[in-house]
């Protein structure tokens, strides 16, 4: 047994002897993701260097996963266990001058680190790491036209072949080594294949093959024409789920996987509600197979690590409110209209001190359509992030907080960071953050008094929009892509507009349609605001838009309709940091949040 020489934590290397009190762990806990069990852990520790220990009446494991070490969150005992079993681990590593770094396998894993360590970890959901997880019955009759292609295969193996389904016994296991082993050697020739992978899967099912009835694992082998050519093998997961640890089968045996999947379904899975199949490991091909049965939940799982800089939650939206109102003077009820519309728990990062927020800003998702000069491509499009409420309390300024939110946002995503700044002094910031000037600036005036004079009669061929359908939000999402085609711009997704037209109608504004175009418009202060304009500006002092334009200003009683941008930046990442030097910094980023 290893003993810690800092913490005298006896962490060893795991073994048959501890299932009995890890297993027991498992059933005073909510485990629904297939890392957490000791059949997974024991599989693959030779691959991770797994190690295990009892920990304040927890079961914990530790292992190393590209090169860095890596905790499961504490299993078992009662809250006030796993409470003082992290911070005992956080203890441990801080001895080694080290982070910690956690492995969470559950949502109420999760809910607890939340509530009993607020702002000390950063929790990131990874979704190549989500177990996919079907009901059992679906999987063994595959009833439904969804799934009629699975059947199809099915009936083309059944067609094909003499086949049999067996149990695996202690008598017929070795079979399936011998068709590992051929399934190793075929794709060990394949270019492109991740060798070290494959070698530490061959080394797991050895391990699962050796310990099946010591590991009370369970498994089916298909045989076609006498020969086996498929094999699964699971385990009980929790009182209704079963995992499968592996399926093998032969790629160029038509209905070979849906067989075995079917047949394992069925005789072996009796009494379990559901079937959790794993993780895709972001594996395209993978992913596509897990999708086409068309999963009933996914068992999702996350990484914590210890940070200064954490997302911001749920329960801290009134913290959230009084900063915002200190910063920007916003009143309480739009505030809170952006945060339920717009704000999730993992596009806000903020700093605390003593446990409340004193820095934050939040990253919205968009895509940056970029004019590319070839005739076969004639838009390049990369995601970024847009930076949006940069707020840093008063007596917190000056110690480089949002500096260090907006480094630790671009290391974290690899994403190009946009932003529309309010004032030259905010523009001088951010050049020194690494931001360039990217986006167009531009004002257009329109005095009332010198629309065209008398009025125009526009027939009622335009219409002011407040209630926002989704047919309206479609076709203004059509619209707006089609007109800033061709110049780079920000390009936001069907959400990201519904919630721009919608804050627009909150605070009074309204959409103007006319002759296939659009303007979005808000009056303020003796001001009508083109917010948004969909119609070219030329176009907008023909006879028609005069009157139109001269209408909105009567309507609102206002004197001046005027379109401004204050222009915008972007942090590039250096995959796109030509493509945006070509673009001639004229892009286009008026509709935004602020």
């Amino acid at each position: 047994m290893i003993i810690d020489s800092n913490m005298q934590i006896p962490f060893h290397p795991i073994d048959l002897d501890d299932m009995w009190w890890y297993k027991a762990r498992e059933k005073e806990d909510d485990v629904q993701a297939c890392d957490s069990i000791f059949g997974s852990i024991f599989l693959w520790s030779k691959a991770y260097y797994t190690e295990v220990a009892k920990i304040a009446g927890c079961a914990v494991a530790r292992y190393f996963i590209q090169g860095q070490q890596v905790y499961s969150y504490p299993m078992g005992g009662t809250d006030e266990n796993r409470q003082q079993a992290v911070e005992i681990l956080l203890k441990l590593t801080h001895a080694k001058s080290e982070k910690l770094w956690l492995s969470v396998f559950s949502e109420s894993q999760k809910t607890h680190i939340k509530k009993y360590f607020p702002g000390i970890f950063e929790i990131d959901g990874i979704r190549d790491r989500y177990d996919y997880v079907y009901e059992t019955e679906r999987l063994a009759t595959l009833k439904g036209k969804k799934l009629s292609a699975k059947r199809n295969h099915i009936n083309r193996f059944i067609e094909k072949y003499e086949w049999s389904y067996e149990r695996i016994t202690y008598t017929n296991k070795e079979l399936c080594w011998e068709m590992e082993q051929n399934w190793f050697d075929l794709h060990m020739q394949e270019s492109g294949v991740e060798k070290r992978e494959l070698e530490a899967e061959k080394q797991a099912i050895r391990t699962a093959l050796d310990y099946f009835e010591e590991l009370n694992f369970t498994g089916g082998i298909l045989k076609a024409d006498g020969k086996v050519v498929a094999f699964t093998i699971g385990e009980q997961l929790n009182e209704d789920t079963m995992v499968v640890h592996f399926e093998k089968a032969y790629p160029d045996m038509q209905g070979a996987f849906q067989m075995i999947n079917r047949e394992f379904a069925a005789n072996n899975c009796k009494g379990m509600k559901y079937i959790n199949r794993e993780e895709d490991t972001g594996d395209p091909g993978l992913r596509k197979a897990k999708l086409s049965y068309y999963p009933d939940l996914f068992a999702k799982k996350y990484y914590a690590i210890e940070s200064d800089i954490t997302y911001a939650s749920k329960e801290d939206e009134e913290q959230i409110v009084e900063l915002w109102k200190e910063c920007f003077g916003d009143e309480e009820r739009y505030i809170r209209f952006y945060l339920n519309n717009r704000f999730t728990e993992d596009n806000m990062l903020c700093i605390r001190e003593n446990g409340k927020i004193v820095s934050m800003a939040s990253f919205l998702p968009a895509k940056l359509k970029c004019p590319v000069e070839s005739k076969d491509i004639s838009m390049q499009s990369a995601e970024v992030l847009y930076v949006y409420a940069v707020a840093t309390g008063f007596e917190f300024r000056n110690k480089g907080y949002a500096a260090k939110i907006i480094q630790h946002a671009i290391h974290k995503w690899k994403k190009p960071l946009i932003l529309q700044h309010a004032s030259e002094s905010l523009e001088t910031y951010y050049e020194k953050q690494g931001f360039v000037t990217c986006f167009k600036r531009y004002l257009y005036d329109f005095a009332a008094e010198n629309l065209l004079p008398g009025r125009v009669d526009t027939h009622g061929e335009f219409e002011i929009i407040r209630d926002f359908t989704k047919e309206v939000i479609r076709d203004y999402e059509e619209k707006r892509n089609a007109f800033f085609d061709g110049r780079m711009y920000a390009s936001w997704d069907y959400e990201a507009l519904s919630y721009a037209l919608k804050e627009n109608a909150f605070v009074g504004g309204y959409l103007v349609k006319a002759k296939q175009g659009y303007l979005l418009c808000r009056a303020e202060e003796g001001v009508v605001r083109i917010v948004e304009s969909l119609i070219h500006f030329d176009e907008l002092k023909s006879d028609f838009w005069q009157g139109v334009l001269q209408e909105l200003c009567q309507k609102d009683n206002c004197h001046i309709l005027w379109a401004h941008n204050r222009g915008g930046m972007i942090l590039p990442t250096k995959e796109c940091a030509e493509i945006i030097e070509n673009s001639s910094k004229k892009g286009y980023l008026g509709l935004t949040l602020d």
